[in-house]
């Protein structure tokens, strides 16, 4: 967690952890980076089990299976932190607002899109190396990796 602290700035990472608001107390870290996960595992899922097609094994293909859950997770972390923001919920204990704009809300959106992306990635490399058994053998098992 002090990671976000650098990335995000102090006031950004304090309220996504649910320190720096009264109005907003809950851990959103938590929620977030469930999100990110499950739709992960969804997209993995959906490309490599339900969407196994030859016309799918191709890396665009898979590229766009990647893409479309970081840009889910952009939106809703950007829409939620600016609609957080225009309600008035980003105050300290003060009731002074925090020193937030746009743009930090667009580098959190960056950085879940970027977390996302990569952790498609490592369940990519988990279902490809790790199960190659007969049961996960499929027309798209070896992309984006063809060696």
């Amino acid at each position: 967690m002090n990671f976000l602290y650098y990335i995000l700035g102090n006031d950004l990472a304090s309220y996504l952890a649910g320190t720096a608001s009264p109005a907003q107390t809950s851990n959103m870290c938590n929620m977030l980076g469930g999100l990110l996960l499950f739709l992960a595992f969804v997209f993995v899922a959906l490309y490599y089990k339900f969407l196994d097609r030859q016309s799918w094994n191709n890396m665009l293909s898979w590229i766009l299976f990647l893409l479309v859950p970081a840009v889910i997770n952009f939106i809703v972390v950007f829409v939620l932190l600016y609609a957080d923001f225009r309600d008035g919920k980003m105050i300290d204990g003060n009731g002074d607002i925090l020193h937030l704009s746009w743009t930090n809300f667009l580098g959190a959106g960056l950085l879940q899109f970027i977390y996302s992306a990569l952790v498609f990635l490592v369940f990519s490399v988990i279902v490809n190396f790790f199960c190659k058994k007969r049961i996960m053998q499929s027309d798209c098992s070896t992309t984006p990796f063809k060696f």
